[in-house]
């Protein structure tokens, strides 16, 4: 892999981290957001996390971030996208160049991002990397997205953001709540998040967690023994009674 030569490293345990002299301060914190991401995988599935090695690159700017992206995992970038997950590596754009290079991510007061939101964006990819480093050879790339994201969204607790709780009262007070083949684009994060969460509390974390280490199927709900149009109606009253408690939360 070629580095840009203005970044250095730093190794902690099975942490390497690239980084920019201006990003020094972040080293710690990010160790400490990537340790509780791995204690979050170990206790809400009950199994060990064996990733030997993960390299963390924080890029310093938003052309250093798609250089990396494009060259290693040609997918495409926009100024919304922050992080990007490749096998046992996290590009991630550093925090510190929201302003410029990731607005909508950008806070006006110091540090000028928000921290429990870059510690959520930091997990959500460490998610990625044990989903694909765990599943069967390219199971993630035949997967529906919402599955990824769902569970991906569910371990970092992005649930707890406003903007995602804002989508998803704005989806459902449209009489909008997405079949699974219907959650794509924003829907496959908010929807799929909710969706992962029912089928965890409804089948069990080890059944959730042998498709992710046993199966390869783009029809997930095919892998579970029930009835669709059942299973469909208890996802929505579940689906309600999560709105509902976020709207009494903010009272």
């Amino acid at each position: 892999m070629t580095i840009p030569l203005s970044l250095m490293v730093h190794f902690k345990d099975r942490y390497r981290i690239f980084y920019s002299e201006n990003d020094s301060d972040l080293l710690d914190t990010i160790i400490q957001y990537l340790d509780h991401g791995i204690r979050s995988i170990e206790t809400a599935f009950r199994t060990r996390v064996d990733i030997l090695f993960l390299n963390v690159i924080l890029c310093p700017s938003r052309t250093v971030f798609d250089r990396f992206v494009r060259l290693f995992t040609r997918v495409p970038t926009d100024r919304r996208r922050i992080g990007q997950p490749q096998s046992h590596d996290i590009y991630i754009l550093s925090p510190k160049c929201y302003k410029d290079d990731a607005p909508s991510y950008a806070r006006d007061e110091s540090p000028f991002y928000d921290v429990k939101e870059f510690k959520h964006n930091l997990v959500h990819e460490l998610v990625h990397v044990w989903e694909e480093l765990s599943s069967p050879r390219q199971a993630m790339d035949i997967r529906p997205g919402w599955f990824s994201e769902g569970l991906a969204m569910y371990i970092s607790e992005s649930y707890t953001e406003r903007e995602f709780k804002v989508r998803l009262k704005d989806d459902y007070e449209k009489g909008t709540v997405p079949l699974p083949e219907e959650m794509t684009g924003e829907k496959a994060y908010t929807w799929g998040c909710i969706l992962f969460e029912f089928l965890i509390r409804r089948f069990g974390v080890q059944k959730i967690l042998s498709i992710i280490t046993d199966t390869c199927e783009e029809d997930i709900i095919s892998l579970l023994d029930t009835d669709s149009e059942s299973m469909r109606k208890e996802f929505i009253e579940f689906a309600k009674g999560r709105i509902d408690n976020n709207a009494a939360a903010r009272r």
